[in-house]
């Protein structure tokens, strides 16, 4: 949609090392040290410590610190021994391979969907569906409602048992924690001592249907029917490893299907939008500045004294607001302006995002990012913005009624036009990789990205079959596979394109599905269609734009495409087991699932209302609403495809508008304003000496965030003392 070239140009070619040293044993070896252990650390210092975000957005802070300290600290050290570029770019790769399963992009959702519908269910909080699971006909089967395989908790037949002590032990155990639950019954997997009528004692592991199966459910110096006396309980694992194994089993068709697709597509589109099209990735551009170490000494950036300048300064300042919340120092140093006094009642309170609208903020490293990019992409975000509120607050004052849903199925129908547009430019190097798929194709790098292809078919087809096992309706399962990859591709270039590190998609993916392909039928099917949006609700660490920008950074760095790609599915599928193990380990140990946020509760919800009828679905509504942001978005991309005067990017629609977008709308202005200032009164060369800046600021940032998580992962995780979070650092 571009044309103009990156910001940050490509480093020396003649610098690369050869492939084979590019990807090494040792390099793999650090990559997966850090980042496994980064994955069990993410979930306990996200949700349970309620600390600052590991991850926290596309352009990680602990993957910049991460870099920092391999480039400025250990490679010095290693000499002649340094990581060469090519190694610190698969270390890179796999840091944000992991990035996109081990918080929001999956663990922070799976174990939540997989025990929380029984809780729902039980205390009747969906009165509808407990009616067609708790039938008047004696003997209804209903196990697809939901699908049993998937979820704990919940019975082949009849009404949900809350007093079953496996009940108690796996879902009370995971949601509330075992430190709340009542003293130690005996459970299946534990141990208990006992004497029975006879007066002998015996001792035994408790299994269904074995000796001691008769007393599941006591407690100490209980009574059993036949006499027996429990004399000692012991309580089995923390956690109940074996009751979660078959549904992670059941869930694993998902979580390889995303994996593999999301990591498939980023290398398949690579070579159309960085070299055909040389889209910005400004991201990418950074984290290969980042790594561009001569052997045995430091990157270019970071001996550049702006860069030094604006690190220090975002360090300070990050660092000062952090002490003023923890009440360490009087005063606080601003970066936002409070102007709900000046823009309070009519029109203003008009607005679709009124709080951010009447309060911008400031984010350094936003500032920085954006700074890398065209002038005419960092205006279109926020003029976006500002323009979408101005229009919602002339509608609404003339008595047109625009709602909060009407804007996102504005804001979705924006970002599936623009899927089209994507394939579009790059009609030509698709159809030579599908000619290469079959055998018909003699371009060598259509060759190579013809494996990533089927790949991706095989994902795709993979996901939609396991919806179809579950009762989803074939073409309805192949069309939300379709949508869904579509979004998170259009979020991918997004980031390539746009530099837009916190991105979330601007409304529920099962709200399209449930318009569009979903609407009308059975909950039979809806409850299938929904459990892609139940593990992948939060689009803010999603493995697609993690992986688009892996991808650059491995093809900067002259890494072999194949085998980092390979290393990648591989340490994101062990990265999401070990994250989604840590959630377990600290909820079960600990005060249970500690995330209030369960799109698994808002699609059953949603599912139950329109199956009891107690909610009226403008279909036509959503349907106009969906058509109108396709429309205006398609005009303005055949705009920007025909006019070269034209100021709006059409990416900037499906950004500009969504809660990311007002979160960052002043960051964004304040870029735009630097960079259109330095261009015209100092140039091109002025711009290039201040970009080591601008990654400064990003650096800075990164590193501030970063000591903070730690300080709090020691002082409140380890040794119990209270802290606050870190806020206004970075959205969300």
């Amino acid at each position: 949609m571009t044309d103009a070239p990156p910001n940050l140009p490509p480093t020396d070619a003649a610098r690369d090392p050869p492939p084979g040293r590019a990807f090494s044993a040792r390099a793999v070896l650090i990559g997966v040290g850090i980042a496994l252990p980064l994955a069990w650390l993410a979930t306990w210092n996200d949700f349970h410590l309620n600390n600052t975000f590991l991850f926290n957005h596309y352009l990680p802070p602990i993957v910049v610190v991460a870099m920092l300290v391999l480039t400025a600290l250990v490679n010095p050290l290693l000499g002649r021994r340094s990581l060469r570029r090519g190694e610190l770019a698969v270390i890179t790769a796999l840091l944000l391979a992991v990035g996109g399963v081990a918080s929001s992009g999956f663990a922070r959702f799976w174990s939540g969907v997989v025990a929380g519908p029984a809780r729902l269910l039980e205390r009747q909080d969906l009165p509808a569906l407990k009616q067609r699971l708790d039938p008047p006909v004696a003997g209804h089967d209903w196990r697809w409602l939901p699908p049993g395989d998937l979820f704990l908790g919940i019975p082949p037949a009849g009404p949900i048992d809350a007093n079953d002590p496996a009940y108690k032990a796996v879902i009370d155990g995971y949601l509330d924690g075992r430190a709340r639950l009542a003293p130690a019954r005996v459970e299946p997997g534990g141990t208990v001592r006992w004497r029975d009528a006879q007066g002998i004692e015996h001792h035994a592991v408790v299994a269904a249907g074995g000796t001691a199966a008769a007393l599941i459910g006591l407690r100490a110096q209980d009574r059993a029917a036949d006499g027996a006396t429990v004399l000692a309980v012991e309580a089995p694992s923390p956690v109940p490893w074996s009751a979660w194994l078959m549904p992670a089993l059941a869930w694993s068709p998902l979580l390889i299907g995303v994996v593999v697709a999301s990591i498939a597509l980023a290398f398949l589109v690579r070579q159309q939008w960085l070299h055909h099209e040389r889209l910005p990735y400004p991201i990418g551009g950074v984290l290969v500045q980042l790594i561009d170490a001569p052997p045995g000494g430091l990157p270019e950036v970071l001996r550049a004294r702006a860069f030094l300048i604006a690190a220090g300064c975002a360090c300070a300042v990050i660092t000062w607001r952090g002490l003023h919340q923890s009440g360490l120092v009087p005063f606080t140093i601003a970066l936002d302006l409070d102007l709900g006094p000046l823009l309070a009642g009519a029109p203003w309170t008009d607005a679709l995002d009124h709080g951010h609208l009447t309060h911008p903020f400031l984010y350094l490293g936003f500032i920085g990012l954006a700074f890398l990019v065209p002038v005419d992409l960092s205006f279109s975000l926020w003029a976006v913005f500002l323009g979408g509120n101005l229009l919602a607050m002339w509608l609404r004052g003339r008595g047109v009624p625009i709602d909060a849903d009407h804007a996102r199925q504005f804001d979705v129908g924006a970002m599936i036009a623009i899927a089209p547009l994507v394939l579009w430019l790059g009609r030509r190097w698709y159809g030579l990789v599908a000619l290469a798929a079959i055998g018909r194709g003699r371009d060598p790098l259509a060759r190579a990205a013809a494996p990533w292809l089927w790949a991706m078919i095989a994902a795709l087809g993979g996901i939609a079959l396991w919806l179809v096992l579950h009762g989803a309706p074939l073409v309805a399962a192949l069309a939300t596979v379709v949508g869904v990859f579509a979004l998170l591709t259009v979020m991918a270039r997004i980031v390539a394109e746009l530099g837009v590190p916190y991105l979330t998609l601007p409304g529920s993916v099962n709200d399209l599905v449930h318009a569009s392909v979903g609407f009308g039928l059975p909950a039979t099917a809806l409850v299938p269609l929904a459990l892609i949006g139940m593990c992948l609700g939060s689009s803010r660490e999603a493995l697609l734009p993690y992986a688009a920008n892996a991808a650059m950074v491995a093809d900067r760095a002259g890494v072999p495409a194949r085998r980092v790609g390979v290393a990648m599915i591989v340490v994101a599928l062990i990265g999401a087991a070990v994250a989604c193990a840590s959630k377990l380990w600290h909820a079960y140990t600990g005060d249970g699932h500690c995330d209030g946020w369960w799109p698994a509760s808002n699609e059953l919800v949603a599912i139950d209302a329109r199956f009891a009828g107690t909610v009226a679905v403008d279909r036509a509504g959503a349907l106009w609403s969906y058509g109108a942001g396709a429309a205006v978005t398609g005009a303005c991309g055949v705009a920007r495809i025909l006019l070269t005067w034209w100021p709006l990017h059409p990416l900037a629609i499906g950004a500009g508008l969504s809660w990311a977008g007002g979160a960052a709308w002043a960051s964004f202005l304040a870029a735009w304003l630097v960079k259109s200032l330095v261009l015209r009164y100092g140039g091109v060369g002025l711009y290039r000496r201040l970009v080591p800046a601008a990654i400064g600021l990003i650096a800075g940032e990164a590193v501030a965030m970063c000591g903070f998580a730690v300080v709090k992962m020691v002082a409140t995780g380890v040794f119990g003392i209270p802290m606050g979070s870190m806020d206004g650092a970075s959205p969300g």
